[in-house]
């Protein structure tokens, strides 16, 4: 199953924004929480518009879903392995610090909104249960170290059957473009 295109530029906002937001609250913004925010700002962007807000594909990791390509990005830095990420972000240890202000042409204001609404439902949980709620329907219907199904992430948003009916097609219509290249 092929997922939303994932862009890079978005990504590096994205992150540099849930960090920035999340260093004002007593929690500090860690690879865990971050994944688990942009997790549920995803579940409420595609329950009111039928796409993620990035685009990365989630898998199903032990303590809950991770988005690949963020991870990979952020292990970089955190690893010194090529220094592409490095203008942006400093990770030491799981801990994320922004090294500048996200570009925020790069993010929608429904992006935005998402973000907001998860950074303040989800900033302030505790470890334990930030794994415990992202352990839902979606996850749960994976394979551990499996991708978990966007369609999946949009039933357990609480989409509309109008919005899962599009969600499906757009998923079928972006299979099929990319086995005709």
């Amino acid at each position: 199953m092929f997922a939303f295109a994932y862009d890079k530029n978005r990504a590096i906002a994205t992150v540099l924004y849930i960090a920035k937001k999340l260093g004002s609250t007593p929690r500090k913004p860690d690879m865990h929480r971050i994944f688990k925010v942009l997790y549920f700002a995803d579940q409420k962007h595609i329950a009111k518009f039928g796409r993620p807000v990035i685009g990365d594909t989630y898998i199903a990791m032990k303590d809950g879903p991770v988005p690949s390509q963020i991870y990979d990005m952020l292990k970089d830095v955190r690893d010194h392995l090529t220094g592409q990420f490095d203008d942006f972000f400093c990770v030491q240890n799981y801990y994320v610090t922004p090294r500048r202000d996200p570009d925020l042409d790069e993010l929608s204001e429904s992006d935005i909104e998402a973000l907001d609404e998860s950074i303040a439902e989800n900033g302030r949980l505790n470890y334990a249960q930030l794994r415990n709620k992202s352990h839902d329907n979606a996850y749960e219907r994976s394979t551990r170290n499996g991708r978990i199904l966007i369609r999946e992430i949009a039933k357990v948003s609480g989409a509309s059957p109008e919005l899962l009916k599009y969600v499906t097609s757009r998923i079928e219509l972006e299979t099929a473009v990319a086995r005709n290249r």
